[in-house]
């Protein structure tokens, strides 16, 4: 009876405790900042400010063309001043508490943040890793690296190694609707730990890549 108790209690802990990206945003510090691509437009989430039970983003997203437009030179730089011509600026209050809450007062165009904050985070084994580069010939040894996508932090490529988790996108009629996605966060201190730099799904081309980000305060 103890035995089974005690497989019991193992189980429990493996399905209540799942890890999302809500869980990590305790590793953001007020002035992050990171930039995805998502080929048709840009996104820069930024943090306005952190406590103990709430993390506060701005949250602009804008078409490629307002970067010249707007005669900016980098999107860090373009959020910084407010981000002019942006398609959406919007604040999101996610409250860190054991229900996870989040809130949006305007939430259309961050639906996507919504939905990634809340998916379950499951790390994919090494040895189910991709890796670099073209696949050996048959009967030959795989000795290729694994795949690091590029941490750009500060306009600048840093040296880092990433973990690479796996999710499962609901079906909700956008373009990542039912789509199995890797998702790879790197482990340099000096980057936004918080946030994947690279998503791909495994099946197609499709990916999204974080283009540069910016720490409020390096190690």
């Amino acid at each position: 009876m103890n035995i089974l108790w005690f497989c019991f209690l193992l189980f429990i802990s493996g399905t209540c405790c799942s890890e999302t990206i809500s869980d990590r945003l305790s590793l953001l510090q007020e002035g992050d900042e990171i930039v995805f691509d998502f080929h048709q437009s840009i996104t820069v989430i930024g943090v306005v400010n952190t406590s103990d039970h709430a993390i506060q983003l701005r949250v602009a997203t804008a078409t490629k063309d307002v970067l010249s437009r707007e005669e900016f030179r980098t999107w860090v730089e373009w959020y910084g001043q407010g981000a002019p011509g942006a398609l959406s600026n919007e604040l999101l209050t996610i409250h860190t508490d054991h229900t996870s809450v989040v809130y949006s007062e305007e939430p259309q165009r961050v639906q996507w943040l919504l939905t990634l904050l809340k998916l379950e985070l499951t790390k994919v084994p090494e040895g189910q890793r991709r890796r670099a580069g073209p696949a050996p010939l048959s009967g030959e040894i795989d000795l290729r690296p694994l795949f690091q996508p590029k941490i750009v932090v500060d306009e600048k490529v840093v040296e880092s190694r990433s973990t690479a988790f796996s999710i499962e996108w609901p079906t909700d009629g956008t373009e990542l609707s039912a789509r199995h996605l890797i998702l790879y966060f790197p482990q340099s201190l000096s980057a936004v730990q918080a946030f994947p730099y690279w998503i791909e799904s495994p099946s197609s081309s499709y990916h999204v890549s974080v283009v540069d980000s910016s720490r409020s305060s390096h190690p």
